[in-house]
């Protein structure tokens, strides 16, 4: 009898743990997913309140021009919950161009559209790259918004976005020529009587550079009263290429040094095919037969190197 009893009462209790875990269980997994449904709730409340704020619309890029000294960019911009969009879109340093050559400097920026309302569309206006459009600026530009810059009427900011880009390929000008810009060619005196050189200078200009390797003796030929005289020496003293650059020219006197038998004009020409730019094909200074002159006027009396006026006297005494 007590066995019996005993048998009865271990099964009862084992017939009952089951349905006991069985509960605990299922309590457990109730929990569980109340917590992850709770859990997916927020974060859709939080991506809701992330989306929902001012965002750009649509934009338009620049139209580039060789030479323009400044372009703009309009943006529209748009809350996705129509809600006022109030403060930021008059900020020129929510907008960022990047070039080759870094950030341009945005520096205006003025809403062309009526404000306080959930869309606004702003104009900014940019320099180029040295404070003008040329062929060295060319290559891919990108604009970007950067975030928290436009706000709306409930305190949401806008998130960064680069939101588009354009390319600049302005064609290169074309090679011109270069061409004199100045000469000085000093006229000779007194103070020069026995010198055995005569310089003067030329200075050459061109659009990209001059090529200083082509400036050489050549390059000029001086006549005077009696025929061509010889250019002894050419320099330009940097040796590199640029523009302006000055070449001084060397010659020798006639008979090798200036005395009274030289009195006269003397002519500078300078020869064609001569001085040259660095351009490709490579172009050349031209001609000009009478690229300047200079004079030589020697006193006509002189004693071991001083001047002597002419007698002021007639031959019988008289002024």
């Amino acid at each position: 009898m007590l066995l019996t009893n005993w048998l009865g009462t271990l099964t009862s209790h084992i017939k009952r743990r089951p349905l006991f875990r069985s509960r605990d269980r299922r309590d457990i997994r109730r929990r569980w997913n109340a917590a992850v449904d709770n859990q997916i709730s927020t974060t859709e409340t939080l991506e809701d309140r992330t989306l929902l704020t001012p965002q750009i619309a649509s934009f338009i890029l620049p139209t580039v021009v060789n030479g323009a000294n400044s372009f703009t960019i309009d943006v529209s911009y748009q809350d996705d919950l129509n809600i006022p969009i109030v403060d930021g879109f008059a900020n020129p340093n929510a907008l960022t161009v990047t070039g080759p050559g870094g950030a341009l400097n945005v520096v205006i920026a003025t809403p062309i559209s009526p404000s306080g309302g959930p869309s606004v569309t702003t104009r900014y206006t940019v320099i180029p790259p040295g404070g003008s459009w040329d062929h060295s600026d060319n290559g891919s530009y990108s604009v970007t918004l950067l975030a928290n810059n436009l706000r709306n009427a409930i305190n949401q900011f806008n998130v960064e976005s680069t939101f588009g880009g354009f390319n600049v390929n302005l064609a290169a000008p074309p090679n011109t020529a270069p061409t004199i810009t100045g000469t000085t060619a000093p006229n000779v005196g007194a103070g020069e009587i026995g010198d055995t050189s005569y310089s003067f200078t030329v200075e050459y200009s061109d659009d990209s550079a001059i090529d200083v390797s082509t400036i050489d003796v050549n390059d000029v030929t001086v006549t005077g009263p009696g025929g061509a005289l010889m250019v002894a020496s050419a320099v330009e003293v940097s040796g590199v290429d640029g523009t302006p650059k000055t070449a001084t020219y060397t010659i020798t006197p006639p008979g090798g040094n200036w005395d009274i038998a030289d009195n006269g004009v003397y002519m500078i020409a300078l020869n064609g095919s001569e001085v040259g730019d660095d351009g490709g094909p490579q172009l050349f200074v031209a001609a000009d037969p009478g690229l300047t002159t200079f004079t030589v006027d020697l006193p006509t009396v002189v004693s071991q190197g001083v001047f002597i006026p002419p007698n002021p006297y007639n031959s019988n005494g008289s002024l």
